[in-house]
């Protein structure tokens, strides 16, 4: 992952009301999918991993202060390049982006 891909500047807010910087998947579904969500609340990142679908195991990491960018973005590439299997990483963030954001 670019550090371009995690300081969008269209961010919008998610549930938690933090500035929503990206939602990717790996395109599975079931058991073998894998989401993760990066997220950022003034100088704190948040990433997210559930793995396995809306039932499946959360993995949460955060990062704050100088390097936390480069800290979640290596983070995120962890994540995608220790996923199991053949993987199609879509960005999905428009796809959760509200228009009156």
């Amino acid at each position: 992952m670019t550090h371009s891909s995690l300081t969008s500047n269209a961010c919008s807010m998610d549930a938690a009301g933090m500035d929503m910087v990206s939602r990717l998947w790996n395109g599975k579904w079931g058991r073998a999918r894998l989401d993760i969500w990066v997220d950022r609340d003034g100088d704190q990142w948040h990433v997210t991993a559930r793995i396995g679908g809306p039932e499946g195991d959360v993995i949460p990491y955060g990062a704050g202060g100088e390097g936390a960018e480069d800290a979640v973005a290596y983070m995120v590439d962890r994540l995608k390049a220790t996923a199991p299997g053949d993987q199609e990483w879509q960005d999905i963030t428009d796809t959760y982006r509200r228009p009156d954001r």
